[in-house]
């Protein structure tokens, strides 16, 4: 495919291109006291990946039936969705003053905060993030079964492909 020649800026009625690289602006969860917060990040694809990376994301299909289950839920932990969702924090811990933003204390933070405090962050990690919610619509739900009996079909002709060979 040929190179298009890029719109040039002056024109006032020319499209204004997106950038799908840029980074999208922190999302900022306040801390009761109103003073400590948490940043994270509106996560990609690649974050999502490193997210469900070793997940067991279980297929079965019954040969006789034809019957198909499937666990659609993510069940990364709390620890490894805030190492990669957090992007800086304003948090103390005692008397040690503002504890430093690194992957450490951010498993440590994950391992001994208070389970609402992570509860509403995890929650507003979700909201940010949809994908991330376990439950689906029906309609998300019939998407993914098609898709997954289109993978299969998939799978039957490169079986048969092979044993025909």
């Amino acid at each position: 495919m040929p190179d298009l020649p890029a719109i040039p800026p002056e024109d006032p009625q020319a499209p204004a291109q997106h950038d799908y690289f840029g980074q999208a602006k922190p999302v900022r969860y306040m801390f009761p006291d109103g003073i400590s917060w948490v940043d994270f990040k509106v996560m990609k694809d690649g974050d999502r990946q490193a997210l469900i990376s070793g997940d067991d994301r279980e297929v079965t299909i019954k040969k006789r039936s034809g019957d198909m289950t499937t666990k659609l839920g993510l069940t990364a932990d709390r620890s490894k969705l805030f190492a990669i969702a957090f992007v800086g924090w304003n948090i103390i811990r005692g008397n040690e003053g503002v504890l430093p933003f690194n992957d450490k204390n951010v498993s440590l933070f994950a391992a001994s905060m208070d389970v609402e405090i992570n509860d509403a962050i995890e929650e507003a990690i979700q909201r940010a993030n949809p994908w991330l919610k376990p439950e689906m619509s029906i309609e998300d739900i019939d998407l993914e079964i098609k898709s997954l009996q289109e993978q299969r079909e998939e799978v039957l002709k490169t079986e048969a492909g092979k044993a025909s060979s």
